[in-house]
């Protein structure tokens, strides 16, 4: 039921590219802006699990309410309250393409 199903097609390899050129801007921004970050491990822990819930409510969203109703905005508002605006608005970009592809936009 949470599993995301994936096809070999030209839609989800150029999506797939995209988000991992996300993802890796992602690191590169935190690793070069965001140090102190990185060096405390319960804000990565912190980051790790808002991932892992948001993409649970995600995946519940969409098989049980609707794709559209994704709070992407409350996880990426509740990350930048908790550890940076910059990675608050680079997590907000990240959610927003990866749930775009979950719901095979």
């Amino acid at each position: 039921m949470f599993v995301i199903g994936l096809g070999v097609s030209y839609k989800t390899i150029i999506a797939t590219v995209i988000i991992t050129i996300s993802m890796v801007l992602f690191i590169v921004q935190t690793k070069s802006i965001e140090k102190a970050i990185l060096g405390d491990s319960d804000a990565v822990v912190l980051m790790c699990l808002l991932f892992i819930i948001s993409m649970f409510v995600f995946q519940v969203s969409k098989e049980y309410i609707s794709s559209f109703v994704s709070p992407v905005s409350a996880f990426a508002l509740m990350s930048a309250m908790l550890l940076s605006p910059k990675i608050g608005m680079m997590y907000a970009v990240f959610l927003s393409l990866f749930v775009a592809f979950l719901n095979d936009m």
